[in-house]
């Protein structure tokens, strides 16, 4: 039986969605000004108002088209009659679902459009009988390489190579086949004595003698989605004895994605190696890449491989987590505003926990793409380094300090440098300081009203990068405050101007140097930044860990 008819049968039962559904109209023309006419199948309002499009499918073949369909009528439908997106409700009805769950899955999770799946069921004369809603799929085709990292030493070349091939039979093994493998060598030449010493890696061979570890392969996967790994968990009688479920249904997004990465990886069989360690973005950025270690190749497998515009120095970058899905760093250089504005969204991922500095960079794109609209570009950059524990970022300032180092490269801040021929425009986020008086702030009074009085609280969270995601309103219980701020230079007037973005719009304002709070911070609470130093000294076990 054709679609009409089954369309015509739908018609007479339209309570079948429990909607509250009024037909409107069947094959309803759809006017369009720009040239994307077109029939919708059932054209109905729900109890709430709002226009319902009912696009109606009964094969794979066919339910391939839905989604191209259901995009012409909305926006045909919004400029028809003058609605907005949340006045349109959309419901793809088919008989099949293989064909059509990713692309209608992709279609929920970026649109604002609401979109309604339902598979159709119908007795053998075509008449609907009922519908079931459809469950999006959580899809996770994006390339994001996991940031649970192994590090595999080895003392020569005869053992790494045997190393490489059980690195790949390891994750071959537990149906892992997009991955990379970066294999350095050390060379301790050109780099200063107190790097060398944080990258040099030695240990025990057979013969019990130390030795020192030459070659290093450095390793991480391209996340599955949720659907594959579960598939592989349950496949794996090992893993489901211990598989805590409901641990896992506590988690979302990417969180839940690297504990179910982590559970798979953690089973054997293990790879060969001299000695191994767990490694993460900061520490192949600085431990490895700045210590010592030479990278001398990269070895692709699985879709990683089949990217031909991918390139190292691209894949060293996601390795350090530049990409922002740690929530800790993000750095980028963008090719066009279009660009800019497609990885807004990125930009605020990196800061999903930071509710200050993400409101300030969606602002930030909307008014940078509202003055460069008629402007030629030059550059556009971004960086955000947010690593979320203020306590901890005055302690390793503090250390720092201490050893003649730069103090600088822990200070939160975020940029978007915009450059056009006549302006240079600085957005910017950074720590200011609150006025509480001349009283000295103490830490144990901190401690109570943030961490509950246990001071170990603060220190368990070094196990993931010293990350507290509550850092927003911790740091205003001490006298810091997280901002945003415009600077423009007119340069062809050599004319700056500085603003202050309120939560609302950017008003004018004196923009202070990121850096000068909470540097003037530490000069002037000297007692409580020396408490937050003898804090983190008293469970400081070396090697960057803590014990609590």
């Amino acid at each position: 039986m054709s679609e009409s008819k089954i369309r015509d049968k739908l018609i007479s039962n339209l309570s079948i969605f429990d909607m509250g559904l009024e037909l409107v109209g069947k094959e309803y023309f759809v006017p369009n000004s720009e040239g994307t006419r077109g029939f919708i199948d059932i054209l109905a309002k729900d109890n709430y108002g709002r226009y319902v499009i009912i696009e109606l499918k009964r094969s794979n073949s066919s339910s391939r088209q839905a989604i191209h369909e259901v995009l012409k009528y909305i926006e045909g439908l919004k400029e028809n009659k003058s609605l907005k997106d949340d006045e349109i409700v959309s419901l793809i009805v088919s008989t099949e679902w293989n064909e059509l769950i990713i692309p209608f899955s992709s279609y929920v999770s970026k649109f604002n459009s609401e979109v309604v799946g339902f598979k159709l069921h119908i007795d053998e004369s075509h008449n609907p009988i009922s519908v079931d809603k459809i469950k999006p799929i959580e899809i996770q085709n994006e390339r994001v390489f996991s940031h649970n990292h192994t590090c595999y030493f080895y003392f020569d070349k005869n053992s790494m190579n045997a190393g490489l091939k059980s690195i790949s039979d390891s994750y071959l093994a537990k149906g892992i086949e997009d991955y990379v493998l970066v294999v350095l060598k050390y060379d301790a030449v050109s780099v200063d004595q107190d790097k060398s010493i944080v990258g040099f890696r030695e240990c025990f061979n057979l013969s019990n003698e130390m030795v020192s570890l030459n070659f290093l392969v450095y390793t991480s996967n391209q996340l599955l989605s949720d659907v594959r790994y579960l598939k592989i968990i349950k496949s794996n009688e090992n893993i489901l004895e211990e598989f805590d479920e409901d641990y896992i249904s506590s988690l979302k997004g990417l969180d839940k994605t690297e504990e179910l990465n982590r559970i798979v990886l953690d089973q054997l069989p293990f790879a060969k190696k001299d000695y191994v360690e767990l490694g993460y973005p900061a520490k192949f950025s600085h431990d490895i890449l700045e210590c010592g270690w030479e990278v001398l190749y990269i070895k692709r497998y699985g879709r990683v491989l089949n990217n031909d515009i991918l390139t190292d120095e691209s894949i060293i970058n996601e390795l350090k987590g530049l990409t922002g899905h740690d929530y800790c760093i993000y750095q980028k250089k963008f090719r066009s505003l279009e660009h800019f504005k497609n990885s807004s969204m990125e930009m605020e991922s990196c800061l999903t926990h930071h509710y200050v500095w993400r409101k300030g960079v969606a602002s930030a794109v909307q008014d940078a793409c509202n003055r460069l609209d008629e402007k030629i570009l030059n550059s556009i950059n971004s960086y955000i380094f947010n690593p979320s524990n203020t306590l901890y970022t005055i302690n390793l300032m503090i250390k720092s300090a201490m050893q003649s180092e730069n103090v600088e490269q822990w200070i939160p801040r975020y940029f978007i440098d915009i450059e056009t021929d006549d302006y240079f425009y600085k957005y910017y986020g950074c720590l200011i300081e609150l006025d509480l008086g001349a009283g000295e702030i103490d830490l144990n009074k901190v401690i109570e009203d943030c961490y509950e009085g246990n001071e170990s609280k603060i220190i368990k969270s070094q196990a993931h990068g010293g990350f507290d995601k509550n850092d927003c309103e911790f740091v205003m219980t001490y006298g810091l405050e997280y901002a945003n701020y415009l600077v423009v230079l007119n340069k062809k007037e050599n004319v700056e101007n500085g603003f202050y973005y309120n939560g609302f719009r950017y008003c004018r304002a004196e923009s202070p140097h990121p850096y000068a709070a909470i540097i003037n911070f530490i000069k002037t609470r000297t007692e409580f930044c020396k408490s937050i130093y003898e804090l983190y000294d008293r469970h400081d076990l070396g090697g960057g860990f803590f014990i609590h």
